[in-house]
């Protein structure tokens, strides 16, 4: 038997905590409370009794007093989901702690460019440390980037 499943959300913006599936359905009315979230159950069948990630794919919609899939995440950057407004918002910190993350990385990889016991030439230590400057840059050089995919990256030297 597939017993009904209980969902836990945020009664102030619909947001989906998490679900159960109890054994009795006497074990949870709808409206009993948890903490700051409330119950209710899914007696519309949306899950269809496979409530998979549903924290992410959909929210309870107040005014309607139905659940109702969420837009998807936008590709190529990161985003944050507005409870208020229901939509997709850019997040800039996130975005450019990515791009910052894998610019520390390349920079990490190319130190031994620097050292005192580099095998390179001095020609090719000073490429090394103009491509180094130009990493540091990327943020400055990509101010108006929105999507991770569009970050102009500078080319390593040969």
């Amino acid at each position: 038997k597939i017993y009904m499943i209980a969902v836990i959300f945020d009664p102030a913006t619909g947001q989906i905590h998490g679900y159960t599936l109890p054994a009795n359905e006497a074990d949870y009315m709808d409206g009993d409370s948890i903490g700051d979230y409330q119950i209710i159950w899914d007696r519309w069948g949306t899950f269809g009794g496979s409530p998979t990630n549903i924290e992410k794919t959909h929210r309870f919609d107040l005014t309607l007093q139905v659940f109702v899939e969420r837009d998807a995440e936008p590709e190529g950057a990161p985003h944050t989901y507005n409870w208020s407004t229901y939509e997709w918002e850019w997040n800039g910190t996130a975005f450019w702690n990515l791009v910052r993350r894998d610019r520390d990385l390349e920079l990490g990889m190319t130190d031994w460019t620097q050292g005192a016991d580099s095998p390179l030439s001095n020609d090719k230590k000073a490429e090394w440390a103009t491509y180094r400057t130009a990493l540091r840059n990327v943020p400055v050089n990509n101010s108006s980037v929105t999507v991770l995919s569009d970050i102009v990256w500078p080319t390593k030297p040969s």
